[in-house]
């Protein structure tokens, strides 16, 4: 036999029990190739390594912190406020400037009247009743 296939049934013999025409032919061909020997010794420690070998196990209650982890995740895709918590931090410089803006107009709208009053800091005026109901009494007061 080739050489090649002596060393598949070296292999062999590790995982499972060969028959008795095998064994003989792996018998007969040890004589006939001095490698066999040191490979059959280099397998034998392989197999040994990985029987001894200790197998990696996770921390206690992984299964458990990750099954929170995921279910946090997908309740905070569910939640509709979720998008608008985004937006917060994106805008945050703008919301300011439009607050202090806000801010500065009514102050300037405050100071500069006669009266202070919330209604014209804000520029809101007070209409009567009869000039609301005619929309066109604002055309002729302009």
């Amino acid at each position: 036999m080739k050489e090649k296939n002596i060393r598949e049934l070296l292999i062999q013999s590790g995982d499972r029990k060969l028959t008795d025409r095998e064994e003989t032919i792996l018998a007969s061909a040890r004589p006939a190739f001095p490698n066999l020997a040191e490979d059959e010794k280099l397998l034998q420690k392989i197999q040994q390594d990985l029987t001894n070998n200790q197998t990696e196990t996770f921390g206690p209650w992984f299964t458990e912190r990750t099954m929170s982890r995921i279910r946090q995740i997908t309740s905070d895709r569910k939640s509709p406020l979720g998008i608008l918590s985004g937006l917060r931090p994106a805008y945050s410089r703008v919301i300011f400037g439009a607050v202090a803006i806000l801010v500065l107009i009514v102050a300037f709208n405050v100071s500069t009247t006669s009266r202070p009053n919330i209604a014209e800091a804000f520029g809101v005026a007070q209409l009567p009743i009869e000039e609301m109901a005619d929309p066109l009494s604002n055309l002729i007061l302009e």
